[in-house]
């Protein structure tokens, strides 16, 4: 697959990294070629997220966290290799999958994050009740994060038993036949392409 797959990937997930900041209150910006926030994001959640393959000089002098070199192309000063991982596409959810809910009350967000984090204080909480693009997802075991990116449906923050092939269909069944898009560092799941190298970084 080709850097044009890439950047739909990393667009649609600096969409949902822009969605998280705003639902805790934090400004961010883009001009196309690189997504930031403009504060301390939320926990997990990156500062910064290039949006393009030519950010080889991307600037990322007082970013407040961790950088998600879309192409795997930055070597930032002052920044630790945290994570080598793949761009995942999926061109089109599969058929009907695992039963699934959607946290639909404050109470159970707060029961949805409490399951992921052990109780502590997360990047998700009632704003997302406000979003219609966010949906904490519980299935098959575990939970993901769905977000409705306009052209692809992001995939992320999978935990417990849950699969990837479980979130693809109960994203197909929340948001439709559209593309997806998720990243891991490890092997690429069945139905899903590798889209191409991507990096986390971490300041020193």
């Amino acid at each position: 697959m080709g850097s044009d797959v890439a950047a739909a990937a990393a667009r649609s997930n600096a969409a949902l990294c822009a969605a998280v900041c705003a639902g805790n209150g934090i400004a961010s910006t883009s001009d196309g070629l690189v997504w930031r926030c403009d504060g301390v994001p939320p926990p997990l959640f990156p500062a910064l997220v290039t949006l393009a393959a030519g950010t080889a000089d991307a600037d990322v002098s007082g970013v407040l966290g961790g950088i998600k070199d879309s192409f795997s192309v930055l070597e930032p000063r002052r920044f630790r290799l945290a994570v080598e991982g793949r761009w995942l596409w999926r061109d089109a959810p599969p058929g009907r999958g695992a039963p699934w809910s959607v946290a639909a009350t404050a109470a159970e967000v707060q029961a949805w994050t409490d399951r992921r984090t052990g109780g502590a204080t997360g990047a998700f909480g009632a704003w997302v009740l406000r979003d219609p693009r966010v949906a904490l997802v519980s299935l098959d075991g575990g939970a993901c994060v769905l977000f409705d990116g306009g052209d692809v449906i992001d995939v992320s923050n999978l935990s417990g038993s849950a699969t990837y092939d479980a979130a693809a269909a109960a994203a197909g069944e929340l948001f439709g036949d559209r593309p997806l898009a998720a990243w891991e560092s490890g092997a690429v799941p069945p139905g899903w392409a590798d889209a191409g190298a991507m990096r986390v970084w971490l300041p020193e």
